[in-house]
């Protein structure tokens, strides 16, 4: 808690792909993975949701959903399966929109906000439940230099608020 571990390599090294085994989406050729102290082969996906928050490289957005309700939906391991969110979840959500500056966008449709305003609201997501890990892959790839430093900020303060942050990069400069 309260760390960032940064993986540095280059293009095709196994970045994206260790952090496919630490959500356990790929499994690992040996070894084993601790999450928390327990073997995370042993952990249902609920858990490991409930634990872990995670930013891909790349979302591509797929349907319209307002920005309010693509965020909420990382919520999902918090609510029953034929439940819907509730007033926790939307305080939740709304803070997690408020941490990121997107209130303002809450009802847009995320299809038509900016790439940065898309990883932002894809951060917000990713801790709208408040994980006790979140990991992010290549966070600043495709963003221009003012998004790749207020990307890199918000790892910075997330880890400052008690977050365990595990980021790839290709960029040792950051």
């Amino acid at each position: 808690a309260g760390k960032t571990v940064a993986v540095v390599g280059s293009s095709g090294a196994g970045k994206s792909t260790l952090l496919g085994c630490m959500l356990r989406l790929l499994k690992p050729q040996g070894g084993q993975i601790l999450l928390t102290g327990k073997n995370l082969g042993d952990m249902s996906e609920r858990d490991i949701s409930a634990l872990v928050g995670y930013v891909p490289q790349t979302h591509i957005p797929a349907f319209g959903h307002t920005v309010f309700d693509f965020v909420q939906m990382g919520c999902a391991s918090r609510i029953g399966l034929f439940s819907h969110p509730g007033k926790s979840e939307r305080a939740l959500t709304e803070n997690a929109l408020s941490e990121m500056g997107l209130e303002q966008l809450a009802d847009r449709p995320y299809t038509e906000i900016s790439g940065g305003e898309r990883q932002l609201a894809t951060i917000a997501r990713a801790i709208v439940s408040r994980p006790q890990i979140v990991l992010f892959d290549e966070p600043t790839a495709h963003l221009d230099f003012g998004n790749q430093l207020r990307v890199l900020r918000i790892i910075k303060e997330l880890s400052e608020k008690g977050f365990a942050v595990v980021f790839t990069t290709h960029n040792p400069d950051h």
